[in-house]
């Protein structure tokens, strides 16, 4: 009696020590899954992220500006014009666009007019 006891103890103890053996092994490798399964996530967010700047870019004025000038090496940049109308009052006489009198706020705002503004566009070179 005493043996078969001490036999059935050491089989369960056994079996709980390698019970708990290949949890813990199957957990570690469950571990190095998710940790490889992250570095995917990352690098396809990294991507990502470069495919949307890459598109961000592409649909750009600039670029395609760019690559339009590039297909038609005849076209170049003129420099802006302003189209003024001439205002003409019931008699048929033109009327003066702006006052000879200048408001504070009219002035800063051809200052800043001509500080923001380009004398010269770039042309494009054939």
């Amino acid at each position: 009696m005493k043996v078969t006891r001490f036999i059935f103890s050491v089989f369960l103890i056994t079996s709980l020590a390698i019970l708990y053996v290949w949890q813990r092994i199957h957990q570690i490798e469950l571990g190095y899954q998710i940790t490889q399964q992250e570095r995917i996530v990352n690098s396809l967010v990294d991507q990502n992220r470069i495919l949307k700047y890459n598109v961000a870019q592409l649909k750009s004025p600039f670029y395609l500006e760019k690559k339009i000038a590039l297909q038609h090496r005849d076209l170049k940049y003129t420099r802006p014009t302003v189209m003024v109308a001439e205002l003409k009052n019931k008699e048929g006489i033109s009327k003066e666009l702006v006052d000879k009198k200048y408001s504070l706020f009219d002035k800063l705002t051809k200052v800043v007019y001509k500080i923001f503004t380009v004398k010269r566009e770039a042309e494009a070179k054939p």
